[in-house]
């Protein structure tokens, strides 16, 4: 009886050693068959419904299984990279500065960055360079402001405020053009600051006009051209001039020939190059730019400054 009950259960869905059963395949505790036996139908407890029962149930249990363990459930962990503020680093070559307004005529020479830490006048700046902790005086390429140092010029002390505005206490970018230094040791450079290609601003401002001495030429066709445009708009020093001219007599002309050192002439117009440094008076100044102008050499040692009022070398006694 017992061997004819067993024959009705399908092979190999129900065997049972120690305190589990596997029941089709899915292993269950011997407490849970016990359980699931005890839940079964009393009147009818015969062999093939205790079988199809436990198989139903251990069924309905291997799908709850698979499930609770599919792969599609499962949630992995995930980790998302922290945000770092991106650096902006300090141009490798001049291509980064072309859309500066007025950069394109830059050299593509290897810049240098540093901080302004003092302002001369407008356009002699000193500046701490980053790459040797150095402090540097750094003469502007290309162009030239009013006196404001040792003389006053007309419309100096606004280039000087205005250079101030643009540059002091703030990270710069210098390239230079070809020479690496002027005759006084300053470093020659054209300077970028907050995106500004400072030398071309204060040209096109109309506080510096274009001066020109080679070999660092490259910008001057540029800065020419907004010199021309600010002239035209009377900006800056190309405004109204003090309307105030002091004439002095002019010196006669020594009979040694024109512009010759001799006799009475006050300066030699064909000797080196003069400024207002070189003068102790504004009287004595005054006599060589007269006596040079009626030479015909015009005002060649800019005694004048920019403002073409006649006066050489305002600012002396």
């Amino acid at each position: 009886m017992s061997n004819q009950k067993r024959s009705k259960l399908p092979f190999g869905c129900l065997i049972a050693t120690g305190i589990v059963a596997t029941v089709c395949g899915v292993t269950v505790s011997i407490g849970a068959l016990s359980s699931i036996f005890a839940s079964a139908p009393e009147p009818t407890l015969d062999s093939n419904a205790i079988a199809t029962y436990a198989f139903q149930t251990a069924l309905s249990i291997n799908q709850q299984t698979q499930l609770v363990s599919s792969p599609t459930l499962e949630f992995a962990s995930t980790s998302f990279p922290t945000a770092t503020e991106p650096q902006a680093p300090l141009p490798t070559s001049t291509d980064a500065l072309i859309p500066v307004t007025g950069a394109a005529c830059i050299p593509h020479n290897p810049p240098q960055a540093g901080k302004v830490v003092d302002v001369v006048d407008g356009d002699t700046i000193k500046v701490l360079l980053d790459g040797d902790g150095q402090t540097y005086s750094v003469r502007y390429i290309g162009m030239d402001t009013p006196e404001n140092t040792s003389q006053i010029e007309y419309f100096g002390p606004e280039a000087t405020a205005k250079n101030s505005e643009l540059v002091y206490g703030k990270t710069v970018t210098l390239i230079k053009d070809v020479s690496e230094t002027d005759r006084y040791g300053r470093l020659l450079r054209y300077v970028i600051a907050d995106g500004l290609f400072v030398n071309y601003e204060l040209v096109a401002q109309g506080y510096a006009n274009t001066a020109s001495y080679p070999p660092d030429i490259a910008c001057i066709p540029t800065f020419q051209t907004v010199e021309g445009q600010a002239s035209a708009s009377r900006l800056g020093l190309w405004g109204a001039p003090p309307t105030q001219v002091i004439l002095l007599p002019l010196p006669t002309a020594p009979s040694g020939g024109s512009g010759s050192s001799g006799g009475n002439a006050p300066c030699n117009c064909n000797g080196p190059d003069l400024d207002c440094g070189d003068f102790n008076t504004h009287a004595a100044a005054q006599s060589c730019y007269n006596y040079c102008v009626s030479q015909g050499f015009g005002d060649l040692f800019r005694l004048d400054g920019n403002d073409n009022d006649g006066l050489a070398c305002e600012g002396l006694p």
